[in-house]
């Protein structure tokens, strides 16, 4: 603020002054002369009066302006200490407001233990003011689990008390519930007939259940939170929801089986083919649990979209897991008695034909694999373990296929189960299988060029057989090591460390079917070029060459046959070269002149060089 100064006006006196007596002046303007110095000096003395009081009114300002500085100041200090004032009140303010809220909190727990000490009728749940107690616990519950306010003096008891009466208050609603369920059961009991047993189980039981869901919607929504941490509400309140689960899978599952499954039983022809019988049955209890399904939707599920039934889901397995328990029985004694591998294979067909059913017919799925696991089990044993020599075995016949007969029937009864088994399980089924093929054809073969030719082929199919399959499975074998006992004769050592040292060991070995199967197969082939190296030793003439040659083709191909021939070739002696190269050739020639139905006569040459071919690349 800029101020004004005082200042002090005057006129000049000189203007006032006499003229001095030199001067002459004019008779006739003297009186005017005087005239006008008299107006001037009253003009003079009015002018000072006026700066008198100008400066008097200049004086006034100046001490109005520092009167208005100090105002200024006092109020800008007054301005200062209110905003402070305001700024502690609207803090203690907001303090009493957050004080009082948390001592509600507190306060409250009074009356909604008296409010539910009170209680004696479970129908206070359908009133509104139920609702707003519920809703006060939740509150009550989230302030008092908070961990901003663990260190809360008693506020463990607090969060105690707080879930007892949260506890107390679903209780009722669990308890109104199970009761309507059960009053619903009698109405539908008192009034069901064969004719309105479907309207009554399926139309009426859904509609009258409608009602309580809105205060099982209050129970549900406590026991499975949508607050991921918040987690003890599932262990604290499941037990109650579990409950009504429980009594209505009790009260429904009663009137289905009363008025619905009891009826299909009696009608039920137990006389059936196993697969017929089983299909029935399925098909009917199928139908059964979609339409129970549907049932238990409608009475508890949540509407979607932001709906987490979860919790519903695992129950209604449940209760339709009890009401297939009269299948499972039936199922079972007849699964359990089968003794038909192809029934089996066609039950496992059926059952896993209901890919949308298949958790809850899981039980009967694994009867049916347990039973068929059985049974190839003690077909294997009788058809490979306890196989007996027939002596047919190397008759060659027009549907003959030269295979050791254990093994076709491993071959069939595996192509039969492949798919049908969970993997690990036919893996081990196909590696013992596989085992017992090479122990009881080690026991069958002789030491003769056909019963060798005859094992080849054999294992060859087996082989194909289990590359097919893509087996990856490794068989624990456990056998006993009784190198020890040679230190009971040990001279050295107390007579303890002999016994203990001398005792057999316990050797476990894994083994792995196609190297089992591989070394088998060379061990084979090794044994044969010996047998077959020293027949031609004994008698080396085109004629028996040709006949090693045919006898090898009758078993296998011609791959097979080049490999085999060329084993016994690289065992063979120089000097007996041109006399295997001479039988070899008239061998391919009358073998391929057969197969092919090619004339010799007109077509030597063409055959010769074919041949030639073939021992070039035999020698290779």
């Amino acid at each position: 603020m800029v101020r004004a100064r005082s200042r002090s006006f005057t006129l000049d006196e000189s203007i006032l002054a006499v003229p001095a007596t030199d001067v002459v002046v004019d008779h006739l303007y003297i009186d005017e002369y005087q005239d006008f110095t008299e107006f001037l000096r009253q003009t003079k003395n009015q002018n000072n009066e006026f700066i008198t009081h100008i400066n008097s009114t200049i004086d006034s300002l100046d001490k109005l302006l520092a009167i208005h500085d100090s105002v200024i100041m006092q109020t800008t200090d007054f301005q200062s200490e209110s905003t402070t004032l305001i700024e502690s009140l609207t803090h203690l303010d907001e303090l009493h407001k957050s004080l009082t809220a948390k001592f509600n909190v507190f306060r409250s727990l009074d009356y909604i233990v008296k409010k539910l000490n009170t209680v004696n009728n479970t129908k206070i749940v359908l009133k509104p003011s139920f609702h707003d107690l519920l809703n006060q616990l939740d509150n009550a519950l989230e302030f008092v689990n908070n961990p901003a306010h663990s260190e809360y003096k008693d506020i463990t008891v607090y969060q105690h008390r707080f879930k007892q009466c949260m506890i107390r208050a679903l209780t009722l609603i669990r308890n109104y519930i199970i009761n309507y369920i059960k009053s619903t059961e009698k109405k539908i009991v008192s009034q069901i007939k064969p004719q309105t047993a479907d309207a009554l189980l399926n139309v009426t039981f859904v509609d009258s259940l409608a009602s309580v869901f809105p205060i099982f919607l209050e129970l549900y929504k406590r026991t499975t939170p949508s607050d991921i941490d918040n987690k003890d509400s599932d262990e604290d309140y499941f037990n109650l929801l579990d409950d009504v689960y429980n009594q209505y899978s009790k009260t429904r599952g009663q009137l289905v089986n009363t008025h619905i499954v009891h009826p299909f039983l009696a009608s039920t022809k137990f006389d059936q083919p196993i697969v017929e019988f089983t299909n029935t049955n399925l098909n009917f209890f199928i139908k059964l649990i979609d339409k129970e399904t549907e049932v238990f939707k409608s009475v508890f599920f949540l509407p979607p979209p932001a709906a987490d039934n979860t919790t519903n889901a695992t129950a209604v397995t449940s209760y339709l897991e009890q009401l297939l328990d009269p299948l499972y029985y039936l199922l079972r004694n007849r699964i359990l008695r089968e003794t038909d591998i192809d029934n089996c294979c066609e039950l496992i067909n059926l059952i896993t034909s209901f890919t949308t059913h298949a958790p809850l017919l899981r039980p009967i799925l694994h009867d049916a694999q347990t039973r068929l696991v059985f049974r190839v089990q003690k077909y294997l044993d009788e058809h490979i373990t306890w196989y007996k020599r027939t002596g047919q075995e190397l008759v060659i016949t027009k549907d003959s296929k030269l295979v050791y007969p254990p093994v076709l029937d491993a071959v069939d009864i595996l192509n039969k189960i492949y798919g049908l088994l969970n993997a690990a399980v036919f893996d081990d089924i196909a590696s013992n299988a596989v085992h017992m093929c090479i122990e009881s054809l080690n026991a069958f073969v002789e030491d003769k060029v056909e019963y060798q030719l005859y094992a080849i082929k054999s294992l060859l199919l087996l082989k194909e057989t289990i590359h097919s399959f893509d087996i990856i499975h490794f068989r624990r074998e456990t056998t006993l090591d009784f190198s020890r006992l040679k230190t009971i004769l040990s001279k050295t050592g107390s007579v303890y460390d002999k016994l203990v040292g001398s005792l057999p060991k316990v050797v476990s070995e894994v083994v792995d079917v196609h190297v089992e199967l591989q070394v088998t197969i060379r061990a084979a082939v090794h044994r044969f070029i010996e047998i077959a190296v020293s027949r031609v030793n004994e008698n080396a003439s085109i004629a028996e060459i040709k006949r090693l040659y045919s006898q090898i083709t009758e078993f296998v191909d011609d791959e097979t046959t080049t490999i085999l021939m060329d084993g016994v070739q690289e065992e063979l002696g120089p000097q007996f070269h041109d006399t295997w190269v001479a039988g070899v050739r008239e061998a391919m020639m009358t073998h391929q002149s057969v197969d092919t139905g090619i004339d010799t006569d007109a077509n030597s040459q063409q055959l010769m060089d074919e041949i030639q071919n073939d021992l070039d690349n035999m020698s290779m």
